[in-house]
């Protein structure tokens, strides 16, 4: 009879324990519905779209870094072939121009460039949304320009818009010579160049 009760109630005991393992289980994701992970699963997204991911990217052509991209956006640079692939003949040649270092003014033909000068080669990025869309909208960058110095006068940003099809001289918001930063505004994905006037 002992043998019996001992037998039944480790029965009852191992039929608890294994039943609270598996509540305990199903807790882990928020119960039958399993709300606690897509919780996390929000958290994380939200965490994600919160750190601007494309802090630390490195230009291979210019050694230019992205630190910082604000306005809910990822920015990459795109290299190789990719940085010109779909781009007119004529956008590509004033590119290759650029970085061969033919005067802007006569590189661009648009105005406001008259002693203007390239302080580095182009950059292609592309901007995307939180989803991975590309996202042609303004979006604030601040990137560390390795060549910038105090004596090189106004900084501007020469950009090509990919979505407008236009060049345009953008101002920056700020420049941190110190710090060998600056920041402004891009509009979407493009090429640009930091340039300078003395």
């Amino acid at each position: 009879m002992y043998r019996k009760t001992a037998g039944i109630l480790m029965t009852a005991a191992l039929a608890l324990a294994l039943s609270v393992n598996v509540m305990a289980a199903r807790s882990i994701g928020g119960g039958a519905g399993g709300r606690g992970i897509r919780q996390r699963e929000a958290s994380a997204r939200g965490a994600n779209s919160r750190k601007n991911s494309t802090s630390g990217a490195v230009s291979p052509s210019s050694a230019i870094t992205i630190i910082y991209t604000g306005d809910r956006k990822q920015v990459s640079f795109i290299t190789g072939d990719a940085a010109t692939a779909g781009l007119p003949a004529e956008v590509t040649a004033v590119i290759k121009k650029l970085n061969d270092g033919i005067t802007l003014k006569d590189a661009v033909g648009i105005a406001g460039l008259e002693g203007f000068n390239a302080l580095t080669k182009t950059d292609a990025i592309a901007v995307r949304d939180t989803k991975g869309n590309i996202s042609d909208t303004d979006t604030r960058l601040r990137l560390n320009i390795p060549n910038l110095a105090g004596n090189l006068g106004s900084i501007k940003i020469l950009y090509y818009a990919n979505a407008t099809g236009r060049w345009a001289i953008l101002d920056t918001s700020s420049v941190d010579v110190e710090n060998k930063n600056l920041s402004f505004t891009a509009p979407g994905s493009g090429t640009f160049t930091v340039i300078y006037k003395k």
